[in-house]
């Protein structure tokens, strides 16, 4: 039998408005599965994107010692010219004595004993002050500078960049397995509820194969029903992950949670997961109502 579009656009409107119903509870389960999906492939991005600020973030402080007083000092060029050639610093800058002096007025406000302690700029070291690519890098950037000449000491919050680590690579290891195991979820979901649909109207399958209608004459016009389905409810889906999304949101901004502040996706990645959605919506009702109809055709 021959298969023209005018037959598929009319029998796949038909079967849906017959079967509203049934349509109906596949384009729920739809929406709902993928809305989990998308909800974590964005919490996924979001934990990329709050990692690479976190770590951006970490800075390693190398102190001169006191015979070093300027950047123009051999020693302190050396220093300079060192970190500009090494790929793990994003950003070095050079902080003098009156810039040190500054930030210990500022740090020590309203504490007279510790105001009374430095009273001048050449109390206190100058320093390098170096943003690294990469918050791992940290140790093994610092152990560089550590017996160099003229070199103090080297600085860093070792106990909170470790403590951030753990949890950017817990949070990325826990938002990739619940991406995964959500999207398995959703398949089994998507394709039982075809398989459903499809069950309910077998009797219309063994029908029109035993009137000599093809398999594929069969298949398609419930492969564009499962499309369609899939397709509404990704849309759908997408909507309700953009819901859940900016809900979470709020509760962050709403509760002050400093640690989950940076965890933003951009408006371009939000668009990629709502594409993907879509695809995958559409190619598994297709797929699904394909893969659910193999039964019923071998009559």
């Amino acid at each position: 039998m021959a298969i023209s579009v005018e037959y598929v656009v009319k029998e796949t409107t038909n079967n849906l408005w017959r079967n509203w119903m049934v349509s109906l509870a596949a384009v729920v389960t739809v929406a709902f599965s993928l809305s989990f999906v998308g909800v974590a492939l964005l919490f996924r991005q979001e934990v990329d994107n709050a990692t690479a600020r976190w770590q951006s973030g970490v800075t390693l402080a190398i102190f001169m010692d006191q015979s070093v007083q300027s950047i123009h000092n051999p020693q302190a060029k050396a220093v300079a010219d060192q970190l500009g050639n090494m790929s793990q610093v994003a950003k070095a800058s050079f902080c003098n004595q009156k810039c040190a002096y500054n930030e210990y007025r500022q740090m020590f406000r309203g504490d007279p004993t510790m105001e009374s302690a430095i009273t001048s700029p050449s109390q206190l070291p100058v320093s390098f002050r170096i943003k690294l690519k990469n918050a791992s890098q940290a140790s093994s950037v610092g152990a560089i500078f550590n017996n160099q000449p003229a070199v103090q000491a080297v600085e860093y919050a070792k106990g909170e960049v470790e403590q951030l680590l753990k949890i950017s690579n817990f949070l990325q290891v826990a938002s990739l397995v619940a991406a995964a195991a959500l999207l398995v979820s959703s398949i089994v979901l998507i394709l039982n509820s075809i398989r459903l649909a499809i069950f309910a109207r077998r009797k219309e399958v063994e029908v029109m194969k035993l009137v000599g209608a093809t398999n594929w004459f069969i298949r398609i016009p419930f492969m564009a029903e499962g499309l369609i389905q899939g397709l509404i409810g990704a849309v759908i889906g997408c909507g309700l992950t953009a819901f859940f999304v900016d809900e979470f949101r709020k509760l962050i901004s709403q509760n002050k949670i400093q640690l989950l502040q940076p965890m933003t996706a951009t408006a371009g990645e939000t668009l990629v997961v709502y594409i993907l959605l879509l695809i995958f919506g559409s190619l598994v009702g297709a797929g699904g109502s394909a893969i659910a109809l193999r039964r019923f055709l071998d009559v």
